[in-house]
């Protein structure tokens, strides 16, 4: 999500993200939003911050790759409840939009990416 910050040339901030989480069989899992953090079904939740970032292979189409380090909501139990890093790799979109905008203008730009959860032994 970008919310346009002045009026003619499209020039955005990023807001926040808005995503759904799915396995790697297309099932729904949880979701992904500001903070940033990831919320599993089954109840655990873990917050990110950001360790280091890498350009995608494209930059010019897709959003950087991340590592985060995670902080899981504490005395939890579930799939989140251990993760220790998070990296976010093969972005696909999610640029700043590019052309007009007028002020109050939020947009939301589709993008995916793998996310990768690892966790202490």
């Amino acid at each position: 999500m970008y919310d346009c910050t002045s009026s003619g040339t499209f020039s955005a901030t990023s807001r926040e993200p808005e995503a759904g989480l799915f396995t790697l069989r297309g099932i729904p899992a949880g979701i992904h939003g500001k903070g940033p953090f990831w919320a599993n079904f089954d109840g655990s939740h873990v917050d990110g911050s950001l360790a280091g970032s890498v350009d995608s292979p494209d930059p010019s189409k897709n959003i950087k790759w991340l590592k985060l380090t995670a902080t899981p909501t504490p005395n939890t139990t579930g799939v989140f409840s251990n993760v220790a890093l998070i990296q976010r790799t093969d972005t696909r979109g999610g640029l700043t939009p590019a052309g007009p905008c007028t002020v109050p203008k939020t947009v939301a730009v589709d993008y995916s990416a793998i996310y990768v959860f690892w966790a202490k032994k």
